[in-house]
């Protein structure tokens, strides 16, 4: 079986190690996506919590009439 094809057959990493060492970490395309977007997500969360440690926090109130004052022309 060519390692080539094997990652659209299975939906775990495929790895490649010589002499003890990992030279190839394949996935799959549904994979590498699932796992940016779940990066990301948690770069966001990383972001607001760093936000909000020092006290940079607005009531929803405020913000939510920013916006409607942001919407109109």
């Amino acid at each position: 079986m060519s390692l080539m094809k094997r990652p659209a057959r299975i939906l775990r990493p495929c790895l490649l190690c010589v002499w003890q060492h990992c030279n190839l970490v394949s996935i799959d395309v549904k994979c590498y996506e699932k796992r940016e977007n779940t990066l990301a997500l948690l770069r966001l969360l990383a972001l607001g919590n760093a936000e909000i440690k020092p006290g940079k926090l607005r009531n929803a109130e405020d913000v939510f009439a920013d916006l409607d004052h942001a919407a109109l022309p």
